[in-house]
């Protein structure tokens, strides 16, 4: 990795960044065999309390979907 700077970088704080947007995380599941819980229906409900849907990744046997509500 010849070239490659890599670092931890601290948060900022929300006291010291007032207008710094926050948000509220939900994470979805779909496995293989299982009651889905990614649905139009599920989705529909969370939109209607105003998570937005950031990204679906499938891997092995699941789906997960990503979803993120401004606070």
């Amino acid at each position: 990795m010849a070239g490659v700077i890599l670092g931890v970088y601290p948060m900022p704080n929300p006291k010291e960044e007032p207008n710094m947007k926050r948000y509220s995380y939900k994470i979805l599941e779909n496995k293989l065999f299982k009651k889905p819980n990614i649905t139009e229906e599920n989705l529909n409900k969370l939109g209607m309390d105003g998570y937005e849907l950031v990204e679906v990744i499938h891997t092995e046997g699941q789906i997960r979907a990503y979803l993120k509500k401004e606070l």
